[in-house]
């Protein structure tokens, strides 16, 4: 085999490879929904439901997503304990039943 007809096989491999792999990850399937526990990875929300500076609020990961209107001087020791720890839920609709629980 000629030099020349080297050259060509090798830079036709490369050309072959590079465009399998641009294939492969464009067209692979993509997982777009990031609470898809399918791949074995979910991400998680945290909300806690907690006294915060005289107010009732609802944190999601960190930031208030929630006031609620609830008066925290009226509650009973016992409660304002469990708000002053913070209650950790897993849903909005969670924290608001036990907002409303709360609430009498």
């Amino acid at each position: 085999m000629s030099r020349n007809l080297k050259i060509r096989t090798v830079i036709l491999g490369i050309i072959l490879s590079l465009s399998v792999a641009f294939l492969v990850i464009c067209f692979l399937p993509k997982n777009e929904n990031p609470n898809d526990t399918s791949s074995g990875t979910k991400i998680s929300t945290e909300y806690i439901i907690k006294l915060h500076e005289n107010d009732i609020v609802l944190f999601e990961n960190g930031k208030i997503i929630k006031y609620y209107d609830i008066n925290p001087s009226v509650l009973p020791g016992e409660d304002l304990t469990l708000l002053i720890k913070g209650i950790t839920v897993n849903t909005v609709a969670e924290a608001d039943k036990i907002a409303e629980d709360f609430d009498g």
